[in-house]
């Protein structure tokens, strides 16, 4: 497997991440970080995002904690951040400058085209959409033709792997407040062959102060437009970021579902149409939430869903034992933290109840039994982080039995 690393290309890395990922499930934990090895030997932007994709979101935590090393240590080799870093190793995919790609039969030409989903689908001269490149005909050059329908399969299986984690990835910086300059957003998310088919799909907001001076879409030529379908200018100063719906008025979330609406853009996640959730007035004044008491849900349900949500475990107590998950959230600088029951790394199936939700303000790392006591106000908690950790405790509640 060592020479996957030294001659590999993103043809191996796509048969090799789904392996990586369920080996430890099969008791190879040590050939999963051998793989984690070659990816990063093979180093292309292909292979480190997946090496990240492994690093964000996986159920074998010793794993996921060998990857996220792998990254930091790269980051830091190259002088970057680790979200930095994710944004400049996303794949072109060989699409063109402007996200499209023409597969050529000869006499008849078919474009790549992003359809609901993030579905890769195949547009003809005609205009008709389909699934799938045609078969070669008769007329059609079978030398060219079998090269693309070849060029095809691969572009269609490396695009499912890489818009998941792409659109993943903007949905987190949405959620955290994650913000690029007018220069990053243009060159990183923009101009990128790959992104742009996402960016076209959301509703980006330039912020002064951290509060919104305009919001605005990325057409299908690449220039902005507002709301009213006016052409913008990129803002000169401030910063950019995919809007969270707490940041509109009821107005310009009107406006801009109309906007989408008629050009039938439909999101790569709940962007627009997202659930906004506001404490109770009695829990206005007190530094935790303690009203979810109560319902009950499956101890591996909790664990699996903070997971999936990048919330992070505490670290352990001696034996073995847990009882909340954080996340911090940068742009409004505070952690956020969810406590339960308790379940420990050996057994996670005990019915769980959560007992409260508080937020401290800074970055604050899991650690054993933290005790954090400076904690804030609900009211003086930014709206945004305050919705989506609601809307995730909702959703959990959702699973009680």
């Amino acid at each position: 497997m060592g020479a996957l690393g030294q001659l590999g290309g993103d043809a191996v890395v796509l048969k090799l991440t789904p392996l990586v990922r369920q080996w430890p499930g099969e008791s190879q934990h040590q050939r999963a970080v051998f793989g984690l090895e070659c990816l990063r030997t093979i180093g292309s932007d292909t292979a480190l995002m997946a090496l990240n994709g492994i690093a964000q979101k996986l159920k074998f935590k010793g794993l996921k904690e060998k990857a996220q090393a792998m990254m930091q240590a790269i980051a830091e080799l190259r002088g970057m951040s680790r979200e930095e870093l994710a944004d400049r190793i996303v794949p072109d995919c060989g699409l063109d400058e402007r996200g499209g790609r023409t597969f050529d039969f000869g006499p008849r030409q078919f474009q790549f085209v992003l359809g609901p989903e993030m579905k890769p689908l195949i547009k003809d001269a005609a205009g008709k959409v389909r699934p799938d490149l045609p078969s070669p005909n008769q007329s059609d050059d079978r030398t060219k033709a079998e090269a693309e329908v070849a060029e095809w399969k691969l572009l269609k299986k490396t695009l499912k792997e890489v818009l998941k984690i792409q659109a993943e990835r903007l949905e987190e910086a949405m959620i955290t407040g994650r913000r690029w300059t007018p220069e990053e957003f243009d060159s990183l998310l923009v101009k990128h062959p790959l992104m742009v088919n996402l960016v076209r799909q959301l509703v980006f907001a330039s912020y002064e102060d951290g509060r919104v001076a305009s919001s605005f879409r990325v057409t299908e030529d690449q220039t902005l437009a507002d709301e009213n379908d006016d052409e913008v200018a990129l803002p000169g100063s401030g910063l950019i970021g995919v809007v969270h719906p707490a940041h509109l008025s009821e107005a310009a979330k009107s406006a801009w579902g109309q906007v989408m609406s008629d050009y039938e853009i439909i999101p790569p996640f709940q962007q627009l149409g997202r659930a906004i959730c506001h404490p109770e007035p009695a829990d206005l004044e007190e530094e935790e939430i303690t009203r979810f008491r109560g319902p009950k849900m499956p101890g591996i349900t909790v664990y699996g869903m903070l997971e999936k949500n990048h919330w992070l475990r505490d670290t352990p107590a001696d034996g073995g034992g847990f009882m909340q998950h954080s996340k911090y959230f940068p742009s409004a600088d505070v952690t956020a933290f969810i406590a339960y029951t308790g379940m420990s790394i050996s057994y996670y199936e005990e019915p769980q109840e959560i007992e409260y939700v508080y937020f401290v303000r800074g970055h604050e790392k899991p650690e054993m039994w933290g005790d954090h006591a400076h904690r804030v106000k609900i009211k003086d908690v930014d709206p945004v982080v305050l919705s989506e950790v609601l809307r995730l405790v909702h959703a959990l509640l959702s699973k009680a039995e």
